[in-house]
């Protein structure tokens, strides 16, 4: 734990290495500010590929009359093999609120990539180190699909799997001005239980520390309770550790990864720390999680991996 003057600013950007989007080689850095990103309804969609692969076999099965056939035109029928295998697998919801010069408590971030509205350039979504553009270009990730326009708070919502059907990651980019329904709706999903008993899952909120804005000093009281239940929880954010967990405590979720002092949530830190989440065996160990953000962290900001890690309380 580390303390924290009631004095300072921590909503300061951190000015590193990164680029917008389409930057030139060896151009300004990126200004950083505090915030984060989060995730908040579920959406399942099958990967296009597997519905081709599903309409192809209906279409043959028919062509040849196969006899004891399991799929017919328009039955409802029991899910593939591979299907089942990606409804088993860890699950992980990511909510990004935009970051927005206009409407947010933060050191104001360039023009271009502080838009709320425009997720498309937006700093946490789709410049450089964006979640939607890293994780398309993450070594092991694909993204099987995107929808536009959601609601008027879901600016987008895409699909993302990792590895072979071991993970399914759905991130969602809410509007900037929006970013207090973004916090809601990522307490409603913390609140949720796993949708099975033997499934794991984990939400995640990635942008500007909304709590620490006068204006949504009484949103806490909106946000749900419950009892304990298993689905793990994780806070890019400033400071997140002190605004958030007892909340998610609160209700019935397990905060695993949070932070102690500012930093810049982007998407190399949701990336590593969900593929940690896939790669555990039952219950994600919070240290290797936290471990895991740290490094990251500490890579792509250029530091030493102990201050990496101290951004998420370990060593």
């Amino acid at each position: 734990m580390h303390d924290v003057d009631q004095n300072v600013n921590y909503c300061q950007p951190v000015a590193r290495g990164a680029r917008i989007l389409g930057a030139a080689e060896g151009g300004p850095p990126r200004r950083n500010p505090c915030a984060i990103e989060m995730n908040s309804q579920t959406f399942t969609r099958f990967p296009a590929d597997l519905l081709h692969g599903l309409r192809a076999a209906a279409r043959a099965a028919i062509r040849v009359g196969a006899v004891g056939a399991v799929m017919t035109v328009g039955t409802a029928t029991a899910p593939s093999a591979a299907a089942q295998i990606l409804e088993s697998a860890p699950q992980v919801h990511v909510v990004v609120a935009l970051v927005d010069n206009a409407s947010q408590g933060i050191v104001p971030v360039p023009a271009a990539i502080g838009n709320g509205d425009d997720a498309a350039s937006n700093l946490y979504w789709g410049a450089a180190y964006g979640l939607k553009t890293f994780l398309s270009k993450a070594p092991g990730w694909r993204r099987t699909g995107c929808q536009s326009d959601v609601t008027d708070s879901i600016l987008e919502r895409c699909e993302f799997v990792w590895g072979k059907d071991k993970l399914r990651l759905t991130a969602e980019a809410w509007r900037g001005r929006h970013i207090d329904r973004a916090m809601q709706a990522f307490m409603t999903q913390a609140a949720t239980p796993p949708k099975t008993a033997n499934r794991r899952e984990l939400v995640m909120f990635v942008g500007h520390d909304g709590l620490m804005d006068a204006v949504h000093a009484n949103l806490p009281a909106q946000f749900p309770r419950g009892t304990p239940h298993g689905k793990k929880a994780a806070v890019l954010a400033c400071l997140s550790d002190r605004f958030f967990s007892k909340h998610l405590l609160a209700a019935g979720a397990t905060p695993v990864v949070t932070t102690f002092s500012l930093m810049a949530p982007e998407g190399y830190v949701v990336e590593a720390v969900a593929r940690t989440f896939a790669g555990s065996d039952s219950q994600a160990d919070e240290k290797a999680l936290r471990r895991a953000a740290g490094d990251a962290y500490a890579k792509y900001q250029k530091l030493k991996p102990r201050a990496g890690r101290r951004v998420f309380g370990t060593d």
